[in-house]
This record gives structure tokens, C-alpha cells and sequence, in this order.
């Protein structure tokens, strides 16, 4: 299964978001392999996941952070759907 998704970012100094966002994963089997596009290879990324049941108002939830471009998700319940984001995030100086 492969879907696309983006988050866009409302502050005007904040990091350009990533794009092309691509989840891939065989029958709802773990673990789930993200990868997606950014101009700044070394920036810092926040991954966050909800349920997909939630698709109305997800809770959004901190799963990791890397300086990647890809990431594999272990650790969820097998067999759930769920939702992904990826947030370039502004290093502190």
C-alpha cells in the first residue's frame, strides 16, 4: 500500500515542509517504512501518528525524531491503520 501525504506549516519563520511523504507497507503487516523529499537533507524531523479511526479530528502523537529522510515505524499494534506526518523542525541555536 502506498499513499502521499503533506502537512503545511502556518509560521512564516518556521522550515519549509517536507513533501512527498511515501508509506509503505504489505497487508497491514510491521514494520511500516516511511520516506519523503526535503530541501535540507541534515534538517530535523518530528514523526507523528494517530489512529486512522480518528480521521475527523486525529490525536496526533510524537513517535520519534531523526535527521533522516526515511524512517521505519516499529512498535505500533498490527493490524490498525493509522495516520502519519513529518514536520521539518527549526534547530535550536
Amino acid at each position: 500500500v502506498m499513499k502521499e501525504m503533506e502537512k503545511s506549516t502556518s509560521t512564516l519563520n518556521a522550515p519549509k515542509r517536507p513533501i512527498a511523504l511515501q508509506i509503505a507497507t504489505a497487508n497491514s503487516v510491521l514494520p511500516i517504512h516511511l520516506e519523503w523529499n526535503y530541501h535540507d537533507p541534515n534538517s530535523l524531523f518530528l514523526i507523528e501518528y494517530a489512529n486512522f479511526e480518528e480521521a475527523n479530528k486525529p490525536a496526533w502523537r510524537a513517535f520519534s525524531e531523526t535527521r533522516s529522510m526515511s524512517f521505519t515505524v516499529r512498535g505500533l499494534e498490527k493490524g490498525q491503520a493509522y495516520w502519519f506526518r513529518i514536520s521539518a523542525m527549526a534547530d535550536v541555536v
